[in-house]
């Protein structure tokens, strides 16, 4: 009995051994998903709050990795599903990119679903807004991010995945910092009487009345970023990075004709429904557009890493945010698998509402 004890009470060497390297691959593990949660707890309501920050225009205010942001399409204050926006992202100082975003789900007072691509990666964020239990007047706001980085840069994910986690982290406390500090954009005249301004439309849209035209909180905040442009045209170790991601095509144009770099936006047209968006294939305006092969075989990659199977073992909300994103690869595969109802979509003579996550 007593060595019986003995053995229970010290663990055998070989088991003492097992723990450090089970940790070790769920580390490797969750550094490779490239998931990153962080949470913030700010000062308003979750209506304000996620009101403020659904509209992305905002961001350049309180993101610092954004240096300017306009939204696409019809210039109106509302956002929605399926509202487009375009950010203009710098990351370490060092590179700077066009990001496209669009609203894939928005509850106001709850959560705000993001859909992004850029040249390097794509990107899924998840805002959650819940209020304060121990206080009505603040907002726990959590923000989950998922960035894959595209085609052969995916063999970087597991250097670049810390780097980009950073990106959630400091933007959410640089919007802790604005709303918890004395020149809160949400108590400003301007802004409360805007809020008034939608609510009273909002009610106006329920009862069947066309609203009249009211400016939103992102008027100011979209004013404010087209005049916040990022340095471009500048060869510097920006560049030599750029180069790196991109196969050097981009540096050595960028030392051959500073003059010619600058920021271009593909037409919005090109992807209504943000099929190609979803499977990671970026198109141009006046470009010719990807091949059977290549929406194929973008489908087939998604397909093995989101695929139901490939997320056994992970967390709750990483499941469930791979089962969104791979029902948004399925639909946007069945929608552009066809030539002809391809070329119809491309002509825009098709738009689908797109899926929520």
């Amino acid at each position: 009995m007593q060595a019986c004890k003995a053995h229970h009470a010290r663990p055998c060497p070989a088991a003492r051994a097992v723990r450090p390297q089970r940790a070790t691959r769920l580390r490797v593990a969750a550094l490779q998903a490239g998931v990153a949660d962080h949470t913030a707890r700010v000062r308003g309501t979750a209506q304000l709050v996620s009101w403020y920050c659904s509209d992305l225009s905002s961001w350049p205010e309180w993101s610092p990795v954004t240096k300017g942001a306009v939204k696409l399409g019809v210039a109106s204050d509302l956002v929605e599903r399926g509202c487009k926006f375009e950010l203009k992202q710098e990351l370490w100082g060092i590179l700077s990119y066009p990001m496209h975003y669009e609203v894939v789900d928005f509850e106001p007072g709850k959560r705000l679903v993001l859909s992004g691509i850029s040249e390097y990666h794509t990107e899924t964020s998840q805002f959650l807004f819940m209020p304060d239990r121990t206080d009505p007047g603040m907002t726990i706001v959590r923000c989950v991010t998922d960035a894959q980085l595209r085609e052969w840069r995916s063999a970087l994910q597991p250097v670049v995945s810390k780097l980009l986690k950073r990106v959630p982290e400091d933007s959410l406390a640089g919007l802790q910092k604005l709303l918890n500090g004395p020149r809160s954009p949400l108590y400003t005249p301007e802004f409360q009487e805007a809020w008034r301004r939608h609510v009273s439309a909002s009610a106006d849209a329920r009862k069947g009345r066309k609203p009249a035209s009211a400016g939103g909180a992102g008027a100011g905040a979209r004013a404010r970023a087209q005049q916040r442009e990022p340095r471009v045209g500048v060869f510097t170790w920006g560049a030599a990075f750029d180069g790196l991601l991109s196969g050097g095509r981009e540096a050595r144009r960028a030392a051959e004709h500073p003059a010619a770099q600058h920021y271009q936006s593909p037409a919005a047209q090109q992807d209504p429904s943000g099929h190609y968006a979803a499977l990671g294939i970026s198109v141009s305006s006046g470009g010719p557009g990807p091949t059977g092969e290549e929406i194929r075989g973008a489908y087939r990659r998604l397909a093995l890493e989101l695929h139901p199977d490939r997320q056994i073992g992970k967390a709750a909300h990483v499941q469930k945010q791979a089962a969104g994103r791979f029902a948004r690869v399925l639909r946007a595969y069945d929608a552009l698998k066809d030539p002809e109802t391809r070329r119809l979509y491309d002509a825009g003579q098709i738009i689908e509402e797109t899926v929520s996550l």
